[in-house]
């Protein structure tokens, strides 16, 4: 960018170097001013339902695959921080090119609209050219009809082109891996979401939280060859239920595995569609915009190639602790 840089505005030029600044400043707040806006149009119920007709499709199958490759995909995000922590910048640029997730429609109309509407052209060029231009009538008086004929205003104009095609190269390769990791947060959000729905289903129905599959099915198959067993005692289901809250009913295996099944059917299907629980309550908890406004800070730190910025979502690590709770509760259950 610096070579580009010099060759439109004068090698080792000062000033020129603090406009293209500023196109890059008017630009990025452009953006942040956007955020709210976006996230108002897009993430409240109406806006992700839009968003979700892309998942009548193939994001049927995607979706539920996604679930089941997760922590494979965490176990290769954790192999990537930790080998750029250690300065192997080659072996985790290999790593972060392997496959662990399927690409949704969702998440392509998600970063379409990111694309287009939040990191769009907007009119930084126009405002920072305004700027200059009252700069110069101030420095050269106001009744002077040369001022916007001045070096620096004719510089702005090619700056700007510079700018803007600089700005169109970040957005659409610079912020390729960016994008992913910010669209590919929907995942472990949708995962979330389906925990806390199988939680809340066995909160009322059991009064026992079971943020999984492996945790509602035996207990939903249980509920069922109890109530099977009270409906079927011989001497009415007053008496049975009496004997059968001393000797609770046992599932079958089959059943378990049944149940099992069919609950993890279930909560993969409603992984396309979790989004349109998750989206609005993560817009009112305010989540969406921090990822949106950490995003634009990426695409000012590529801008400038500062070195610093890229977005990272430590969503899938609380997703995880789902697993990590479901496992201490299995252990638990199979010390007692």
């Amino acid at each position: 960018m610096n070579e580009m840089r010099c060759g439109e505005a004068a090698s080792g030029d000062a000033e020129a170097e603090r406009v293209f600044d500023l196109f890059v400043d008017s630009y990025v707040e452009a953006c942040r001013g956007r955020v709210e806006g976006f996230v108002d149009r897009h993430f409240g119920f109406r806006g992700t339902l839009r968003i979700h007709r892309a998942a009548l499709g193939l994001d049927l199958l995607r979706a539920p695959a996604n679930l089941f490759l997760a922590v494979p995909h965490l176990v290769k995000a954790a192999a990537v921080f930790l080998a750029g922590r250690i300065g192997a910048t080659r072996l985790a640029a290999s790593v972060e090119r392997l496959p662990t997730q399927f690409r949704t429609d969702v998440e392509r109309e998600v970063e379409r609209l990111v694309r287009m509407e939040l990191l769009g052209a907007g009119d930084a060029g126009r405002d920072v050219r305004a700027m200059l231009g009252e700069r110069d009538a101030a420095a050269n008086g106001s009744g002077d009809e040369d001022a916007a004929e001045s070096p620096l205003a004719a510089a702005s104009v090619r700056l700007c082109e510079t700018f803007e095609t600089h700005r169109d190269e970040v957005v659409r390769t610079g912020l390729a891996g960016d994008l992913a990791h910010y669209v590919g947060a929907r995942t472990p959000a949708a995962e979330i979401t389906t925990a806390c729905i199988s939680a809340a289903a066995g909160l009322v129905l059991l009064h026992q939280l079971t943020p999984t599959a492996f945790s509602l099915g035996p207990s939903l198959a249980a509920l069922q060859a109890q109530q099977a067993a009270i409906d079927a005692f011989p001497l009415g289901a007053a008496m049975g239920r009496a004997w059968h809250a001393v000797f609770p009913a046992d599932a079958s295996l089959s059943v378990v595995f049944a149940m099992t099944v069919a609950l993890l059917v279930a909560m993969s299907l409603l992984a396309a569609f979790a989004g349109i629980v998750a989206d609005p309550v993560q817009r009112l908890l305010g989540i969406h915009h921090r990822r949106l406004r950490r995003l634009v800070e990426a695409a000012d730190a590529a801008l400038r190639e500062s070195g610093a910025g890229g977005f990272r979502d430590r969503t899938h690590y609380v997703a995880r602790m789902f697993d990590i709770l479901e496992t201490l509760r299995l252990a638990v259950r199979a010390v007692t």
